[in-house]
């Protein structure tokens, strides 16, 4: 090459004027940007993707809260922290997580939860509405930022379908939020049963067949906090999980000794459901009505000691126990193809209703995952009642209700010479199996968590089809020494609305005729066209 190409090529590699220098320079910023943008979006730490959550969120959920009266700084806070958790995996993105994070935002300033019932300070109904327009308006932020704003982070994109999503959630709450409503007072009363020094309260029975007359839906607002004993493994378990811990207090180191004793061996100290209330809500669009249960937590030693009689909890008499724990359990009625009532008997390896009769299907909705079980949470990580009923059946008698709607008969709580203060969810589902395909189930029944419970007895009740078979089936299961209050519960609640009929609409004779077939001074005999079978395993 001459030197003279070799100058020409020099000089066409340099720029000859301030405006090419200041071209270069311009190109190689935006490329740096890029490089440097790129390489913070694949190890997650852009902090461009932590101000579009934080920033996003104020100015929406955020303004809705200071404008009920939140302070600006703490709500600017709370969005931070939010943001900041999330980048860095320490809060799962559900709807769920999104609702403990309102419920705790309010209860910092002292208002009631879970605000899908109380709102945040104003009308729960307006409130509502005003959170789910704000996350649907979060959820659009995020979804239209640009490469330079953070659009591009899949943490982003998973933000706004759950913000989206809790929108919907929050909208649909405000619906059922407007027709909150109290009970219907002739479907609650109270039994007394002399046969087995048992109370009976039902609240929120169905009281006919016609629309609105009972509980077509449920619904459930999960509070993050667990009663346990202090310095326990529930204790630890609770502060692992991030659960606030309610402590509950023992008498003294004699009633220590005797819990770890109780708890030791084939005894869990698992997590359960602790009903602290309820609300009857109508959504004035569809007409339909649901129960709403707001759960807690409550470890199982919690609900041994507080509800549990005597040697089947830590020694306290039935005065003594103060029904802390509020424990909630789920009781399923099965009717099957051929009009049977499914009965099972209870083992002599259960602590409480040993070799009494129970309904077919009796659990309790798990609160947390443990090995073995899957969580009882919908698709939103909320608490679902029906998926733990759909789990024990299939645990208990190898059925797949998954498919099977649910019939809500009410709730009942009892107090018994074993238990106190003990809820009960009762429902009822029609099975299509007859008794005898249903019986031959037992086989497919979980062998660690189903087949303990049973002793493979299984009773199949006729359902009655006149008021005659009422009475009988009623004045049986109300004098039997041999019946768990779940299946008397369940019993009443599901023959009450054919009762109300008998007797015109008079709420006050069908609970006298109840009371009154309770009282009766000798067990009746069982209804007839019963047929005992045994589960095949």
């Amino acid at each position: 090459m001459h030197l003279s190409q070799a100058a020409a090529t020099t000089d066409s590699f340099w720029p000859g004027s301030l405006d090419g220098w200041i071209g270069i320079l311009g190109d190689s910023t935006t490329f740096l940007i890029a490089i440097v943008g790129l390489s913070l979006w694949l190890r997650g730490r852009n902090p461009v993707v932590s101000f579009a959550l934080r920033n996003d969120r104020r100015r929406t959920i955020g303004a809705v809260l200071t404008s009920r009266g939140y302070g600006r700084i703490t709500t600017r806070r709370a969005c931070r922290t939010a943001a900041e958790r999330l980048v860095l995996g320490q809060r799962a993105l559900t709807v769920a997580t999104e609702l403990r994070w309102i419920n705790e935002t309010a209860r910092d300033h002292r208002l009631p939860v879970p605000i899908a019932l109380h709102g945040i300070g104003g009308e729960p109904s307006d409130d509502l509405q005003r959170l789910s327009i704000a996350y649907r308006a979060f959820a659009h932020r995020l979804k239209a930022r640009g490469l330079l704003g953070g659009g591009t982070a899949p943490i982003l994109a998973e933000q706004a379908d759950v913000a989206a999503r809790t929108g919907e959630y929050l909208m649909a709450q405000a619906m059922f939020a407007m027709g909150t409503t109290t009970a219907d007072a002739r479907g609650s009363f109270a039994i007394g049963i002399p046969a087995r020094s048992t109370q009976l309260r039902l609240e929120h029975v169905r009281i006919g067949e016609g629309p609105g007359q009972g509980i077509d839906d449920i619904a459930v607002s999960h509070l993050a906090e667990r009663l346990v004993f202090p310095d326990t493994f529930a204790e630890t378990l609770c502060r692992a999980d991030g659960i606030e811990p309610m402590p509950l207090p023992l008498r003294g180191e004699a009633d220590r000794r005797l819990l770890e004793q109780r708890l030791s061996g084939k005894f869990f100290d698992g997590t359960l459901p602790s009903l602290r209330g309820t609300v009857r809500q109508r959504d004035p669009a569809s007409g339909w009505v649901r129960l709403h249960l707001v759960l807690a937590e409550a470890a199982y030693s919690a609900v041994m000691a507080t509800h549990n009689v005597g040697d089947r909890g830590i020694g306290r008499r039935r005065d003594e126990l103060s029904g802390a724990a509020r424990v909630l359990t789920l009781s399923c009625l099965p009717v099957t193809s051929d009009e049977q009532i499914i009965v099972v008997r209870r083992s002599a390896h259960v602590r409480t209703g040993e070799g009494q009769w129970a309904v077919g299907v009796n659990g309790n909705l798990e609160m947390r995952p443990r090995f073995g079980i899957s969580l009882d949470r919908d698709p939103h990580g909320i608490p679902d009642p029906r998926l733990a009923i759909v789990r024990e059946a299939a645990e208990e008698l190898g059925v797949d209700l998954s498919e099977q709607p649910l019939e809500i008969l009410g709730i009942s709580q009892f107090d018994s010479d074993q238990e106190v203060a003990v809820s009960i969810l009762l429902t009822a589902c029609r099975v299509p199996l007859t008794a005898a395909e249903l019986a031959a189930r037992g086989r497919y029944s979980h062998a660690t968590e189903g087949r303990w419970e049973s002793d493979g007895a299984i009773l199949a009740v006729p359902v009655p089809t006149d008021i005659a078979g009422v009475e009988s089936l009623l004045r049986w299961t109300l004098t039997a020494p041999d019946h768990q209050p779940h299946l008397t519960s369940a019993l009443v609640a599901l023959t009450y609305p054919r009762l109300m009929e008998e007797m015109n609409g008079d709420a006050d004779a069908a609970h006298d005729y109840l009371r009154k077939l309770a009282t009766s001074s000798s067990p009746s005999p069982p209804p007839p066209g019963i047929t005992e079978m045994c589960s095949r395993r």
